[in-house]
Order: C-alpha cells, then structure tokens, then sequence
C-alpha cells in the first residue's frame, strides 16, 4: 500500500486548572473533522507539548514539598 500522508500540528488552548490525565481526556473526547475529497481517513498519533502551569510550579518551586534537590546531601550525614 502506498501511503500518502501530511502530519498537521494542532495547538488547544485550554482552561487553566487541567492536568496531564485531564489533557488526555479532552483530546481523546474531541470530535476532530477534516473534510475535503482527497482525505480518506485520519488519526491522533500522539500529544506532542503540553504546558501545564501548577505542573511546572510544583517542579520548579524549592519551597514545594514536591520538590527534590538533586544536589542536597544534607540527609545523608556528612
């Protein structure tokens, strides 16, 4: 079979307040449309990005209990 096929990037912007889990909900309830004569089918190969706010906060924020120092060796008696 001869595929012929073009990958198309689709950017969502979504309420604040969503989480990874909620993401993959939302992308797999959508009902994508592309209508035209020569698209015969389509598919959702993946999420490539995605930007979550409090995600990242909770990462980056020293002050965040879910934050880990790589470099403290403060817990191993030295």
């Amino acid at each position: 079979m001869d595929d012929t096929y073009a990958y198309v990037a689709v950017k969502l912007y979504l309420k604040s307040g969503q989480t990874e889990d909620s993401v993959q909900e939302i992308v797999q309830e959508c009902d994508y449309s592309f209508v035209h004569d020569d698209i015969i089918e389509h598919e959702i190969i993946e999420i490539i990005d995605t930007q979550i706010p409090e995600a990242q906060e909770a990462f980056c924020n020293p002050n965040n209990t879910g934050y880990v120092d790589p470099f403290d060796i403060s817990n191993y008696g030295f």
